[in-house]
């Protein structure tokens, strides 16, 4: 839950959905591996991914007045 609120600043909900999903997907592979180096590399991958398949529009509404 909280690694979807650390997300709140996009000012969207299907980003928040987004990120609890991958917040429980992520904690329950660190829980798995006990690896972080992979946990963090994998946050990586799907950050980028998300931008490639078109999801990234979710993910930067908002933001204009941050930068």
């Amino acid at each position: 839950i909280s690694f979807s609120f650390a997300h709140i600043f996009y000012l969207n909900r299907i980003s928040l959905i987004l990120t609890l999903i991958q917040g429980f997907y992520l904690a329950y592979l660190y829980f798995k591996t006990q690896n972080f180096i992979f946990v963090a590399l994998l946050h990586s991958f799907y950050g980028v991914l998300v931008f490639t398949v078109g999801l990234g529009q979710y993910f930067w509404v908002g933001m204009e007045e941050y930068i």
